[in-house]
């Protein structure tokens, strides 16, 4: 079964929030990034610098996530009791994918922001 980029997005964020990662609107566009170009998830989003990576499409779904009523709408992102129940009905499905995200995500948790920002750009200069 096909997972939409936005329930992607969802499951990232589902899996933060169990770790205790917490991101802001900012830093997500950065985690989904090094998701996709140094941890080879495929995440389709297209990202600009300015200095750091930015989707357009990202923070589009995003904003549907949050209009749909599955995370909040502040900063940091937190998902909701609507957005768990999602990612859980389709658990067995996510299951593979939400593993590669977990591994990754609690790597990237150790790292300080000059350590994520050199990540970033060894990615778009190898």
């Amino acid at each position: 079964m096909e997972v939409l980029e936005a329930e992607k997005l969802l499951l990232t964020i589902y899996n933060a929030n169990r770790l205790k990662i917490l991101l802001t609107t900012e830093e997500i566009n950065s985690h989904i990034y090094l998701l996709r170009s140094h941890y080879e998830i495929p995440f389709y989003y297209t990202f600009r610098f300015n200095p750091l990576p930015y989707s357009e499409e990202l923070v589009e779904d995003l904003e549907s996530l949050r209009y749909g009523g599955n995370v909040s709408f502040g900063s940091p992102i937190i998902i909701t009791d609507k957005g768990v129940e999602r990612i859980e009905r389709r658990k067995e499905d996510l299951k593979s994918l939400s593993e590669r995200i977990e591994k990754a995500l609690t790597e990237m948790s150790g790292w300080d922001d000059k350590l994520l920002f050199q990540a970033i750009y060894n990615t778009i200069t190898i």
